[in-house]
C-alpha cells in the first residue's frame, strides 16, 4: 500500500508539472520507504517521526517529505481506519447497538 501511495503522489506531482518535487521524491523515495516500513505502526497512528527529518537537511526536501508523509497517512487512514470504522458501525447497527444509549434496543 505504501508503494502505491508514493506512486500516486508522484503521478499527482507530474500532473501538476512540479518537476523539482518529482526529482526530490525520486531521490528520497527509498529512504522514505525504509523509515516507513521500520515504523509502520507510527504511520498508521499518524505519528510523524523525526527520523524523516534526517533524510535530508534541505528545506525543500523536508517540505516534500512532510507532504508525502501526509499523503501516505491519508491513504492508510482512508483504506484502513475509515473502512474499519464504517464496518464496525454497520455491525453495531445490524445488532441494534446504540453507543449513545450504551445498550441494545
Amino acid at each position: 500500500m505504501l508503494y502505491e501511495a508514493i506512486a500516486e503522489y508522484e503521478e499527482i506531482l507530474i500532473s501538476d508539472d512540479k518537476k523539482e518535487e518529482v526529482e526530490i521524491l525520486r531521490d528520497i523515495n527509498i529512504n522514505f520507504m525504509k523509515q516507513c516500513y521500520s515504523r509502520i505502526w507510527e504511520l498508521l497512528r499518524g505519528v510523524y517521526n523525526r527520523k524523516f527529518d534526517e533524510i535530508s537537511k534541505k528545506k525543500v526536501y523536508k517540505n516534500v517529505i512532510e507532504h508525502l508523509w501526509g499523503f501516505c497517512y491519508d491513504k492508510y487512514k482512508t483504506r484502513i481506519w475509515v473502512k474499519r470504522c464504517d464496518e464496525v458501525a454497520e455491525i453495531e447497527k445490524d445488532r441494534g447497538i446504540d453507543l449513545k444509549k450504551g445498550k441494545k434496543e
